[in-house]
Formats: C-alpha cells, structure tokens, sequence
C-alpha cells in the first residue's frame, strides 16, 4: 500500500484526497503574468497541487470582476478554484489579505472603496464623504463623443465664454486708456459747469465674470 499510513485507513485517506483535491480552493503566488494570448492569465506557485515552478503551473484563467480585468503582479497571492472540480480549468479571483503585505494601503476601512491600488496610481471611493479621488497616474486620458461636468450648484466657466470676457475686459482697458489721453467728450452747458467727468478722468472698470458662469459644461454631443 502507497500512502502515508501504510494500511487501508491511509489508502481510504488518500482516495478521498485525490477525488477532492480539484473541488477545494488554495491560495497561490504568482510566478508569471507574460499571457501570450492577452487574455489576463497567469501562472501560480501552488505547493499542494505540485506547482512550485512556472514550468510546472499551466495558465489560470482570471475570473474577470464585473467587465474589467486586473491582473496581478507576480508576487501576488491570489485564490485558485477549478470550475466543476476539473483539473483542466483553473480559474483564479482576487488578492487575498491572508498574507501579509497583500493589503492595500490606501485602505483605512469599510468606509473606504478601494477600486484600484498598485501603490503608484489610486482609486478610491470614500463612502462617508461621497468622493471619488484619483492621485498618481501620469496622465488621464479621456477619449469619447462628449463629456458633461455638472458642479451640483457650483460655478464654471468655459474657455470660450472666459475669452470673451477677458477680450470685452481688455476693449474696456484700451478705451479707458484713450480717454484718459485725449480728455473728455462731453459737451459743457455753461462756462465752468461740465456736464460728465473732466479731462483725465477715467471711468470705473469691471471684470464681469457673470455672464460667463455656468452649472453645467458639456462638449461635444
């Protein structure tokens, strides 16, 4: 008899072992993210299953969270299954905190949504506040046929709508400007009375931002 025991207890032991060993769930680090098929797999250091190289691991299929797809780095530790206990499916799903280092530091509590962390870009939704913060990428790209911005009560303004102002601001500042050098327009209606502001007087100017602020900006659509 093959087994640990050496008698029939340790042979019905390790029957039950070998039908059971696909329909448990095991913890694994990863040990290749290089899919040549682009499809998220990866390969999984499983010392119970006998997997302790890339060589010795087959490719695991991701189980995709809602439509998107985040894969692992290598050195993660992520949960494996196999769908309907079959060997030749793999699949693996999320990180796991079990293992120390694994959670997320942008994490501070069940308030707190972690969307996105690899310790240079996050995302996070915080519950309590109602914010959505994005810090560290490089750059956002944002490619789509419109994008609407509603402030919720708060004041824009929009690019063209501050360039008309500031050229109406800049007509104001030159026409003052002429004013003040040629002296006033007005006619006198008696020796000594004038009737509007003397030579050299320029009249107040204002930077009238109100016409130019908006609730809602919106581009293209």
């Amino acid at each position: 008899m093959s087994n640990r025991r050496n008698d029939e207890y340790g042979e019905i032991l390790q029957i039950i072992a070998d039908e059971t060993r696909y329909v448990k769930e095991y913890e694994g680090k990863v040990l290749d993210t290089n899919d040549e098929l682009k499809k998220g797999r990866v390969r999984i250091s499983i010392p119970e299953l006998g997997w302790m190289l890339p060589t010795e691991s087959p490719w695991v299929d991701p189980e995709y969270f809602g439509r998107g797809c985040i894969v692992p780095k290598v050195d993660d530790w992520v949960v494996v299954y196999f769908i309907a206990g079959n060997m030749t499916r793999p699949r693996y799903r999320s990180r796991t905190s079990a293992i120390e280092g694994s959670t997320p530091g942008s994490y501070t509590g069940p308030e707190t949504k972690v969307l996105f962390d690899d310790s240079v870009t996050v995302i996070v939704y915080d519950d309590e506040s109602k914010e959505l913060s994005i810090t560290g990428p490089a750059k956002i790209i944002v490619t789509c046929d419109a994008i609407e911005l509603n402030g919720n009560g708060k004041k824009f303004a929009t690019h063209d709508e501050l360039k008309t102002e500031m050229n109406n601001f800049k007509t104001s500042i030159l026409n003052a400007i002429t004013l003040a050098q040629t002296g006033h327009t007005h006619n006198c209606t008696a020796p000594g009375t004038p009737s509007g502001p003397g030579v050299g007087t320029v009249p107040p100017i204002v930077l009238d931002m109100s016409t130019s602020a908006t609730t809602t900006i919106k581009t293209g659509g």
